[in-house]
């Protein structure tokens, strides 16, 4: 490639940059800048109690504690 090539390269992207810099100064400042999401506790959206402590767990559902911690020891 030629020096003057490169040159229209370099003019090209950076005509390409200003016509992009001139789309954002159109936009809206709530497109440009949205809000973001806000939680809702929605009581229709919650999901139903489990009555189902005593069941077996791995040890990845207890987190903080060793495998085979609290129960009765074999043998």
């Amino acid at each position: 490639m030629s020096d003057s090539e490169l040159k229209g390269d370099a003019q090209a992207e950076t005509k390409a940059d200003v016509k992009h810099d001139d789309a954002s100064a159109e936009m809206p400042e709530e497109i440009r800048h949205p809000q973001p999401p806000k939680h809702s506790d929605d009581q229709r959206s919650a999901m139903p109690e489990r009555d189902d402590k005593d069941r077996k767990q791995a040890p990845s559902d207890r987190p903080g504690k060793q495998s085979g911690e609290g129960e009765t020891p074999v043998g």
